[in-house]
């Protein structure tokens, strides 16, 4: 390539500290490094110079554009495109990467294929411009670089910080914007911030570009007139004589500006040189020479690009066959796109268009138009809704408001700009639905206005004013026959109600909104969502899952029976099972449901589908598979950002190492757990770190624990998480009453939990029921009410460790009493049941008591060995131990096939195993 790039000065402590971070990469330690600086301080040079010296390293580059923020996965695309075709079989989505993919979903193949493509030669990625990436593109870097763990991949990414003292410098201070958002929570990772040049790299620049030697004074002069500013300085090299800028004593006879320098150099130039510059600035891409020379109507490119290249303007590739070109900066392109003459930047870009792809000549057209075209607005509106009608609605946006732009009517115009916004919104997009909020404001009134500023509160967290507004909305809505707007003003309003813990207010919208609604599968999906939060904290589980039947009769029983178009309905399900105590059922909905996101099929991922799924099978005792959830929904919720993820993926977590006795990482997870719900906007999220903390203590056999962490929740209002999760924390809460002597109380906690009707519980309650009598000391009755419970027989939904816990109690009751030979039996009973779970706590207690009594005990070895595990080397080894291979179980976990390698080699050495045949057998009783 040949470019001003070649004439690199200076920048030696930031090329050690690339080098550095490379070498560590190279060894094994993967490494993010944000390289940030103000537009033209040569952030994207000191990168190329820096990726010279790392030959070793694969190379795949990707440039950020303004105006493809709304192309989904677009950056990924770029990276994807250095990789041979051959190598993405065994990856569907990155073969093409398809719209209703998610951002999890394809980072997870992404960095799988990076764990494959680096163990041959490690592998630098650079992302420059950063500021202007895609939201998909950006979440997917985020995914990488919180589940890399051993891979040797190195990340640089270029960003472009905003002049100090404006909206947008206050804003990436804030950490709201730009790299900040990547760069949180990473072990390795580095920022390098560029400032102007020194006096010594100012000589050496101007030495490159055949200047005369600089005196120490003129080199001063030149930093104070530019700030050191690297392309301002080789501007002025290309402008000013060589004596003029050595000589201190002498007036710079150039503008005080880059920009105005970059107009003076265009000015300068031949008419066909100038023509063929101004032709790139309007088509603000690479392309073939020959492009550029069509639309900039020239004879003779080749000898228009001659004196363009020679000033620095333009950069291109003449070993390529179609001799690539473009401008060389985004700053000299806007200099140069500003100068240019509005008739003249016209005719350019209306020869533009039909000169590139059907995406991008859209906005040539429009570019094109001098005054309003209600025939291309038509056209651009048609486009807008086949982007939408896909999936794409950032894109469905962007070309709406240009079709607002052009329409020749008012209402119409207005009507652009309120559908535009509303795409935004219903897919989360509130930055641009901020930066339009005074333009909907200008909007006549309206429903669509209403409803739209009212969801625009909301995100800024007004609750009551986006009440009101979407409130108004409806009845507007109502008076004009909009029904499309009121059921999604409802649906909306019904949203705030929820956020807000208000259950009663939002069942009334909710249900209006799903009766009069469209039948569109996410508009449906998601009201059903909310209506059945609401329903259960009002009508309780069973009228809740009785009115979600009503509604769906057709809905097959089967998860994976369920037609892929409703989807989204296995969420809302879910939750009106597991309310219910349905375990089974509401797991296989979210098995089936977080397997079709894996897939593909469903790009709405959330961090609490696998928080719920987590929940299920824990308490229907697939803790392996709870782990596994656990660690997934962690890191959803940390790729994602949402607190209210982390709260309760931290919790569960907790509740499973609690359970195997690995007390350090429980510890860990339930202050992590408590810290989110202190962050959160939701007080109902008090519950998760409560019930955490009150099964730790369970586990550790300290009962008044239990009953100290969840007292506030039972104390406090009854709202929200606390409400739902009622068969949850209620039967930890009465056995916690019943260790500190309330037994009474734990009676009408019992009642509480009987007036619930989950089937789930139907064994937890008859040993409840048998703690209350012996806290009474009836003895023959609490006797009772374990042998009741041991007879019930087993059924689909119960929950295991109460099955375990009456035969446990039953065994302890008989075993006072002098019946040893029969307490054995209930024990052994109990103590197998715990070993299937891999509660290692509870096992020891028992093993305690069997030794007391004189009988022999069954503690096994490798049980213990297992809990000397971290989270992530459990769940390999559990996935390993089913037969999976390396590249299965990465797709599993969310990671690499070498991180998981890694981790079995830890598992073996800390479990002195040899083999997945040795591995098989210490995790079978877990299984």
């Amino acid at each position: 390539m040949e470019s001003a790039y070649s004439g690199f000065v200076g920048r030696s402590t930031e090329l050690t500290a690339l080098a550095e971070c490379a070498v560590q990469c190279a060894a094994g330690v993967p490494w993010l490094v944000v390289v940030e600086g103000e537009a033209g301080i040569g952030k994207t040079a000191l990168v190329r110079q820096a990726l010279t010296a790392m030959q070793e390293f694969e190379q795949w580059w990707a440039g950020c554009d303004a105006g493809e923020k709304d192309y989904r996965f677009g950056v990924v695309g770029q990276l994807l495109h250095r990789v041979p075709r051959a190598e993405l079989q065994d990856y569907s989505m990155l073969q093409r990467v398809v719209d209703a993919a998610s951002a999890p979903e394809v980072g997870s193949q992404v960095l799988r294929l990076l764990g494959t493509l680096e163990e041959r030669r490690p592998i630098v990625l650079v992302v420059d411009d950063i500021q202007w990436i895609d939201e998909e593109s950006m979440a997917v870097l985020r995914f990488l670089v919180r589940r890399w763990w051993t891979e040797r991949i190195l990340i640089v990414v270029t960003n472009r910080t905003a002049p100090a003292g404006t909206a947008l410098a206050r804003e990436q201070a804030a950490g709201v914007t730009g790299p900040k958002r990547l760069l949180k929570g990473v072990e390795h990772a580095t920022v390098l911030s560029l400032d102007g040049l020194g006096r010594e790299e100012v000589e050496a620049l101007a030495r490159t570009k055949g200047t005369a030697e600089l005196s120490a004074q003129a080199a001063e002069r030149l930093i104070s007139f530019t700030g050191g500013h690297p392309l301002y300085l080789q501007s002025l090299f290309s402008q000013a004589s060589p004596r003029a800028l050595a000589d201190p004593r002498s007036s710079l006879p150039v503008p005080g500006s880059l920009a105005a320098v970059v107009r003076q150099i265009l000015a300068g130039l031949g008419e066909d040189s100038r023509s063929l510059v101004e032709a790139l600035a309007v088509l603000n891409a690479q392309v073939p020479l020959g492009v550029a020379a069509q639309v900039a109507q020239i004879p003779d490119a080749a000898a228009a690009l001659g004196p363009a290249l020679a000033l620095g303007l333009l950069e291109w590739w003449p070993d390529i066959p179609s001799t690539p070109v473009r401008l060389r900066h985004a700053l000299q392109r806007d200099a140069v796109y500003e100068a240019i003459l509005p008739t003249r930047r016209r005719q350019l870009h209306r020869a533009a268009a039909p000169m590139v792809d059907v995406g991008a000549s859209w906005a040539h057209r429009v570019a094109a138009a001098d005054h309003a075209d209600a025939a291309l607005a038509d056209e651009l509106q048609a486009e807008a809704q086949r982007q939408a009608a896909v999936g794409r609605a950032a894109r469905a946006a962007t070309l709406l408001l240009w079709s607002a732009d052009l329409s020749e009517q008012l209402p119409v115009r207005e009507g652009r700009i309120l559908t535009a916004v509303t795409q935004l919104l219903q897919a989360s997009d509130y930055e641009r639905g901020f930066a339009l909020e005074s333009a909907i404001e200008q909007c006549a009134p309206s429903a669509a206005r209403s409803s739209v500023l009212g969801r625009l509160a909301f995100g800024r967290g007004a609750y009551a004013m986006a009440e009101d507004l979407l409130t108004t909305a409806v009845a507007q809505a109502g008076r004009a026959g909009d029904t499309k707007t009121a059921a999604l003003a409802l649906a909306w309003l019904g949203g705030v109600h929820v956020w807000q813990n208000r259950g009663a207010d939002a069942l009334p919208p909710l249900c209006q909104a799903l009766e009069i609604g469209p039948p569109d599968p996410q508009f449906v999906g998601y009201a059903e969502y909310l209506w059945v939060l609401a329903s259960e904290w009002v009508d309780g589980a069973g009228d809740t899952f009785r009115g979600f039947e009503a509604r769906h009769p057709n809905l097959p029983a089967d998860s994976e029976a369920v037609p892929l178009e409703d989807s989204s309905l296995l969420r809302a399900r879910s939750i009106a099972r597991g309310a219910m105590g349905y375990l089974r059922g509401a797991t296989e909905d979210l098995v089936t449901l977080t397997g079709r996101q894996r897939d593909g099929h469903v790009a709405d991922v959330r961090a609490t589908d696998y928080f719920m799924l987590a929940s299920h099978q824990y308490w229907s005792g697939q803790w392996e598979e709870a782990l596994i959830s656990a660690e997934r929904a962690l890191g959803l919720a940390a790729t994602n950002g949402p607190l209210s993820g982390q709260a309760p993926g931290q919790a569960v977590a907790a509740m499973v190492a609690a359970g195997q006795g690995r007390w350090q990482a429980a510890e860990r997870h339930c202050r992590a757990s408590a810290e989110a719900a202190r962050d959160s906007a939701v007080f109902a999220d008090i519950v998760y770190p409560a019930f955490a903390t009150a099964v730790l203590a369970q586990a550790r056999g300290e009962r008044e624990g239990m009953f100290r962490a969840l007292q506030p929740i039972h104390d406090g209002p009854q709202v929200g998480s606390v409400f739902s999760w009622r068969l949850i924390w209620m039967p930890l809460f009465a056995e916690g009453q019943i260790s500190v002597g309330d037994v009474e109380e734990a009676a009408h906690t019992l009642v509480r939990i009987k007036e619930l009707d989950v089937p789930s519980l139907r064994v937890g309650i008859r040993w409840l029921e048998g703690l209350v009598a012996e806290g009474r000391r009836d003895l023959e009755a609490a006797e009772s009410c374990y042998r009741e419970g041991i007879a019930l027989p087993a059924a689909r939904d119960d929950m295991p460790l109460h099955r375990a816990f009456i035969e446990h109690a039953y065994g302890r009751l008989l075993a006072e009493s002098g019946r040893r030979d029969v307490a054995t039996e209930h024990l052994r009973a109990a103590r197998s049941r715990y070993d299937a779970l891999g509660a290692v706590p509870f096992s020891q207690r028992l093993d305690d008591m069997l030794a007391a009594g004189g009988s022999s005990s069954t503690r096994q070895g490798s049980r213990g060995a297992l809990a000397e595990l971290t989270d992530r080397e459990r769940a390999v080894a559990h996935l390993a131990a089913q037969g999976l291979t390396n590249q299965e179980i990465a797709k599993e976990l969310y990671v690499s096939a070498k991180t998981v390698e890694y981790h079995l080699g830890h598992v073996y050495t800390k479990l002195d195993l040899r083999s997945r045949r040795q591995l098989r057998t210490v995790m079978a009783p877990a299984g």
